[in-house]
């Protein structure tokens, strides 16, 4: 409502609609606690090691999760960003 100063006042009404947007508030959370997998020693390259999946509770771009690795892990594996699937990428040799 907004309502003038003069003499009789005038007032004039409308309609408002907020709409409240999702925020990033939820940390994503693994469907495990810890996963294992075993492979090969001489498994070739691009061998499928395992599938990690997490989920947010959070709606629409908020809730998209990426996977990645942390920096030792990229020589000998690889991850879909994506799918959370784990691939070998690099020698993996049982003595290393």
């Amino acid at each position: 409502m907004a309502q003038d100063k003069g003499s009789p006042p005038l007032i004039g009404i409308c309609n408002l609609t907020v709409s409240v947007e999702d925020q990033n508030d939820n940390d994503p959370v693994f469907s495990q606690t810890m996963y294992s997998g075993r492979l090969s020693e001489d498994a070739p390259l691009g061998t499928l090691v395992l599938n990690v999946s997490a989920a947010d509770r959070d709606q629409h771009l908020n809730a998209r999760i990426v996977y990645s690795l942390a920096n030792e892990s990229q020589a000998q594996f690889r991850i879909d960003p994506n799918t959370g699937h784990i691939f070998t990428a690099g020698c993996h040799s049982k003595t290393k």
